[in-house]
């Protein structure tokens, strides 16, 4: 029913559940076009949500009971990323040494780890 925080920057929710992240401390000088990807460990895409900030200091960007439902079980990564309405990348968060999405890139990225669904009674 959630998506939990483990150590500093790393995720993990269950198949099935719904949850929020919550990305606090946001500039309040622009709107900002705010992007959520997960990737997979071959750095595809399998996921991905924008939000606007509105020029607010916070904001929450929902998953879906239903979408993560869709969610492979196992390690993925995550960024989030501010971006100006020009396009223009402001931030990556988490803070990343490497951009380029290549596989060897992605120890410096955030896990976000995906259990098998829980069933009553587990």
């Amino acid at each position: 029913m959630a998506i939990y925080k483990k150590g500093y920057y790393d995720l993990y929710m269950y198949q099935g559940d719904s949850g929020n992240i919550t990305l606090k401390g946001i500039p309040t000088t622009a709107n900002f076009n705010i992007h959520l990807d997960i990737y997979d460990v071959n750095g595809n895409v399998f996921y991905h949500k924008e939000i606007m900030s509105e020029n607010r200091c916070h904001v929450s960007i929902g998953i879906s009971a239903t979408e993560s439902d869709a969610f492979e079980v196992g390690n993925h990564y995550y960024a989030v990323k501010l971006c100006l309405m020009d396009g223009t990348e402001e931030t990556v968060i988490p803070p990343l040494k490497n951009t380029s999405m290549t596989p060897s890139s992605f120890k410096n990225r955030a896990m976000f780890m995906v259990y098998p669904k829980q069933i009553e009674g587990d």
